[in-house]
C-alpha cells in the first residue's frame, strides 16, 4: 500500500474509533451520534436529535513526529471553515462544543492550543500575524516562479475566518481539544474490560466486535440513503448480543493467523521431534503432507500461545496440564475404541492410526479451564496439546505406540 493511501485510510479507521468512544461516553438511551453528517462526528441531544451537543473533526497521523492541527495546515483552518459554515446555516449554535480530537499531542506553543488559552482578541491578532507572514511566504514563492497552492489555500480560509471574526468568536469560545493516541484502551477501561480476569483476548474480540459493527451499521445506513445516526440504545443492545456470544465470552487464546505461519525456519525447529516422527510412520497417500504440515504449526502455536498466557498471568502451566490430563482421557476414549485386541498387521496397525489421530483432532467436546471452548481460530490449542503429549511420549496413534517410541533409544 502506497504512503498515500495509508494516511487517508488510517483517518477514515480513526475517526470510527473515535466515534465508537464518543458513544460509548452517552449516558441516555435516546441519546445519539452521527457519522459524516453534520460534522466528522457528533453527539446529538437524547431528547432533541436535531439538537447538537458536541460537533468533532477529527485527524489523525501515522508519523511518530506528525502533527495535526498546526499553525498553518489545511486541517485546523478547513474545520474552523467548516464550522463557521454550520453556524451560519443554523445546522450547530452558540452552545455547541467544537472539538479537535486527534492522536497527536497538541504542544502548548501551537496556535490551536493558544485558542483554548488566551483572550480572543490576542488570538486574533496572532491569526492576523500569520496572515501577514504567510502572505510573504507566497510572494517569495512567486518571486522564484514556483507555485504555492498550499499557502494559497490556507489563506483564503484565514480570510474567511477574519471577515467571519464574531462566529470565529463563538466557536473559539466553545473550542476543545481531545487527544487519545490509544483509543482502545480508554474504550476497554470505559467498558470496565481491562480488569483482572478479562483476558486480553476476550478484550480484542469485545472491541472488534463493536468496531465492525459501527462501521457496519454506518455503512448500510448510507448504502440506503440515510443518515448514519447511531443512537446509545443500538449501543446497549449490541453489548446485550456480544455479552451473550459464547466465543467472545470464552475467548482467551489468539488466533492463530496472528503467530504466522510454517516457514522453513519453523519447520527445522520440530522436524526431528518425536511427534513429527509418529505422524510419518502413519501412511495415508498425498494428504500425508498436509496432515504433517498442520501438526507442526499447531506444535509450535501451542508452545508459543501457552508461553505467552502463562506470563501474561491468565492461566498457569497447571492449567495447561489439567487440559492435558483431559486430552489424554479423550485419547484413551478414541484409542481403546479401536484398540479392542492383542496384535494386529501393519494394514490394520496404519488404519487405527489414522482413525484415532483423526478422531482427537476433530474432537469437540473439550473445553479449556471448565468452559474455554474453541473455535476453528484457536483450536491449535486443543490439537498442540495432544501432539505434545505424543512427543513425550504419554499418547500415540498406532496400537504398536509404546513399543515403538517409548522403549526407542
Amino acid at each position: 500500500m502506497s504512503d498515500s493511501a495509508e494516511g487517508p485510510i488510517s483517518g477514515f479507521l480513526y475517526q470510527f474509533q473515535k466515534a465508537l468512544l464518543v458513544l460509548a461516553k452517552v449516558s441516555e438511551p435516546k441519546g445519539s451520534i452521527s457519522v459524516e453528517d453534520v460534522d466528522d462526528i457528533a453527539l446529538h441531544d437524547a431528547l432533541d436529535p436535531d439538537r447538537v451537543l458536541m460537533t468533532y473533526q477529527a485527524k489523525h497521523s501515522l508519523s511518530l513526529s506528525g502533527s495535526t492541527f498546526a499553525d498553518s495546515s489545511k486541517s485546523l483552518w478547513r474545520t474552523l471553515e467548516i464550522w463557521i459554515e454550520k453556524l451560519e446555516a443554523n445546522v450547530v449554535n452558540k452552545d455547541t462544543i467544537f472539538v479537535c480530537a486527534t492522536n497527536k499531542a497538541i504542544s502548548s506553543g501551537s496556535l490551536v492550543q493558544k485558542m483554548i488559552d488566551l483572550p480572543f482578541d490576542q488570538v486574533f491578532n496572532e491569526i492576523i500575524g500569520l496572515q501577514a507572514k504567510l502572505k510573504l511566504d507566497l510572494r517569495a514563492k512567486v518571486d522564484k516562479g514556483e507555485s504555492a497552492p498550499h499557502i494559497s489555500l490556507v489563506l483564503k480560509k484565514i480570510s474567511l475566518a477574519i471577515r467571519k471574526k464574531n462566529l470565529l468568536q463563538i466557536i473559539l469560545g466553545q473550542l476543545r481539544i481531545e487527544v487519545e493516541s490509544d483509543i482502545k484502551s480508554e474504550f476497554l477501561e470505559l467498558m470496565r474490560l481491562n480488569v483482572t480476569g478479562i483476558t486480553v483476548a476476550r478484550q480484542d474480540q469485545v472491541y472488534e466486535s463493536f468496531y465492525g459493527w459501527l462501521i457496519d451499521t454506518c455503512f448500510a445506513k448510507w448504502k440506503n440513503s440515510k443518515t448514519a445516526t447511531i443512537t446509545k440504545r443500538m449501543f446497549d443492545s449490541k453489548w446485550s448480543v456480544i455479552n451473550s456470544n459464547p466465543q467472545i465470552l470464552t475467548a482467551i487464546f489468539r488466533k492463530k493467523d496472528e503467530l504466522g505461519t510454517l516457514t522453513d525456519e519453523r519447520r527445522l525447529e520440530v522436524k526431528d521431534e518425536l511427534f513429527v516422527r509418529q505422524i510419518n510412520d502413519i501412511q495415508r497417500g498425498p494428504g500425508k503432507k498436509v496432515v504433517l504440515e498442520r501438526a507442526m504449526l499447531d506444535f509450535i502455536h501451542h508452545k508459543i500461545e501457552m508461553s505467552f498466557v502463562v506470563t501474561k498471568g491468565d492461566f498457569t502451566e497447571s492449567d495447561f496440564k489439567a487440559f492435558e490430563k483431559q486430552c489424554k482421557e479423550i485419547w484413551e476414549e478414541h484409542f481403546y475404541a479401536k484398540v479392542v485386541k492383542d496384535g494386529h498387521d501393519e494394514n490394520e496397525c496404519n488404519s487405527i492410526a489414522i482413525e484415532v489421530y483423526d478422531g482427537v483432532m476433530r474432537e469437540d467436546r473439550l473445553q479449556f479451564n471448565e468452559g474455554f471452548a474453541f473455535s476453528p481460530s484457536n483450536r491449535y490449542i486443543k490439537n498442540g496439546s495432544f501432539l505434545k503429549l505424543s512427543n513425550s511420549p504419554e499418547i500415540g496413534w498406532r496400537p504398536d505406540w509404546e513399543f515403538k517410541y517409548k522403549t526407542d533409544g
